[in-house]
């Protein structure tokens, strides 16, 4: 069976959990690179990004790295198709969480054995 593709996650992404990152820079780009950027546009570490996985589209970029554990958003550099620098940055802060919740699936047999299992 094929892969669907990559899609967003709900909420914030948790810290200690694998990522999958995909940015898509449109129109023609050379020498891209990627970050992670404090709220104040400090870089807190590369984000290696590369083309050509085959579950992404061909102008996706696609890695997956470790999060800060601090808020951040994420810049790109690079240099356009007609030789100027460019440099953007994806605007929304993400807080990637420390801890996660899973709920548990509640088994018959516990629930008749005690009502809080």
């Amino acid at each position: 069976m094929a892969h669907e593709g990559f899609f967003p996650i709900q909420g914030q992404p948790v810290a200690t959990d694998p990522q999958i990152v995909v940015a898509n820079i449109a129109g023609a780009a050379n020498n891209v690179s990627f970050s992670f950027v404090s709220d104040a546009g400090d870089q807190l570490q590369l984000l290696p990004l590369v083309q050509g996985d085959p579950n992404a589209a061909p102008d996706e970029f696609v890695g997956s790295p470790l999060l800060p554990v601090e808020p951040f958003r994420v810049l790109a550099t690079g240099v356009d198709g007609n030789g100027a620098p460019f440099q953007r940055m994806y605007s929304p802060l993400f807080r990637p969480q420390t801890i996660k919740v899973t709920p548990l699936t509640i088994v018959d047999g516990c629930r008749k054995a005690r009502p809080f299992c």
